[in-house]
């Protein structure tokens, strides 16, 4: 599979990690965690398809100064090795790009999975954990105290 199912992208954001950053959210998750913060982006059909490389070359087209990506939805490890690709293609030609994702999957769970092993390797930050509305957040990455970030 060559295609995300992304639903949006922007930039600049400061909101969702350090310095100016490029923000994906992918589409589709079956997570359905009460009171997230994103359920349009929960069906697999939302957003479009697009191919990494058509993906990749639009990204790399932005002429303001990012200090790298910042990767939403949806659940991206729900397409890791499709994310993997794109990030490659995005770090090779930006090396000092940092790379955050959001994920409600576990770190421990998510290394138990084959398919999730190559995104984990491409990751600066992950902030792990299923949105949790009732716990407050105790970080300024996470959207509810029981998400960790992990460095």
């Amino acid at each position: 599979m060559n295609r995300l199912q992304v639903f949006s992208l922007a930039w600049p954001v400061t909101a969702l990690g350090p310095g100016n950053r490029l923000v994906l959210w992918l589409a589709g998750c079956g997570r359905d965690c009460p009171g997230c913060i994103s359920p349009e982006m929960q069906p697999r059909d939302a957003g479009r398809p697009v191919g990494v490389d058509t993906l990749a070359e639009r990204i790399l087209r932005i002429s303001l100064p990012l200090a790298g990506i910042t990767v939403s939805g949806g659940e991206p490890f729900d397409q890791a090795p499709t994310l993997a690709a794109l990030l490659d293609r995005l770090t090779g030609a930006r090396p000092d790009w940092s790379v955050i994702v959001f994920t409600g999957y576990l770190l421990e769970a998510l290394r138990e999975r084959a398919d999730a092993a190559g995104l984990l390797a491409r990751v600066d930050i992950l902030v792990d954990g299923p949105y949790l509305r009732d716990i407050p957040r105790n970080h300024p990455l996470a959207g509810s105290g029981n998400q960790r970030v992990h460095y």
